[in-house]
């Protein structure tokens, strides 16, 4: 009975170091585990993985991820793995190649909180020029900042938020930050600025405010980089009820 209870399925072994199902069984297919595999475990077909298997990995990138650590302070401009995996504009191969290359030290690690890798903690900047890098695409469908405001009406230094806040993939090439087109797809997506919706509306700044609190919509408010306005984020779903408000 004890050892039944040290055998996974994929879902729970998943769960138990913290990657997505898709991209710990992408690792597994190019035998980033075999190495801590243990001759004898008890595994059944619907059972595949032993606990103290995946406690081996957990512990080896602790080790490495200790020794290696860079000290950046209070985990100043950092991100957690588990947040970078959960990006929908990020396909599973680039996020099984940023997991590998943690595994091979490739991949710098600067902190984790936690029990499992999803709380590992990396280095925005860094992640973001690897990612950059890894997608040849990225350098024709990267876009200005400048850019980015003309499409969306967003001021600059919300954007520079929303780039720290993990909400747009920010990129530096040379001097210039750039947003990554798939992730402002993404976004867009999901949200639309206050400025976009007063114009879709045809609404003044205090008529879409008094609408907003009339129909207690929630809105995310962005503070800007240097300043201290706050822009207004709505989600899109929200914009019917808007526009059949009398």
């Amino acid at each position: 009975m004890i050892q039944l209870r040290n055998i996974l399925s994929n879902i729970a072994a998943a769960r138990h170091l913290g990657l997505p199902q898709r991209v710990m069984m992408l690792l597994d297919k190019e035998g980033a585990f075999d190495k801590f595999s243990i001759q004898g475990c008890l595994k059944t077909p619907e059972y595949p993985w032993n606990r103290e298997e995946l406690n081996n990995i957990i512990l080896a990138v602790r080790k490495f991820s200790s020794k290696n650590k860079v000290n950046k302070g209070p985990y100043q401009n950092t991100t957690y793995l588990s947040k970078v995996l959960d990006r929908p504009s990020l396909d599973n191969d680039l996020k099984d190649a940023i997991v590998r290359d943690i595994f091979n030290q490739r991949l710098g690690v600067v902190g984790w909180i936690g029990l499992n890798l999803g709380g590992l903690m990396l280095d925005s900047d860094a992640l973001s020029q690897y990612i950059f890098h890894r997608s040849a695409k990225n350098h024709q469908s990267s876009l200005s900042l400048d850019s980015v405001k003309d499409e969306n009406r967003i001021p600059t230094i919300f954007l520079e938020s929303l780039i720290h806040l993990g909400l747009l993939d920010g990129i530096r090439v040379g001097p210039e930050l750039k947003v990554m087109r798939p992730s402002l797809n993404d976004f867009d997506k999901k949200f639309i600025g206050k400025d976009s919706l007063i114009e879709f509306l045809g609404l003044s700044g205090n008529e879409l405010d008094q609408r907003l609190e009339l129909m207690k919509i929630p809105a995310i408010t962005i503070p800007g980089k240097a300043s201290q306005e706050l822009y207004l984020l709505i989600p899109r779903v929200f914009i019917s009820r808007l526009s059949g408000c009398q």
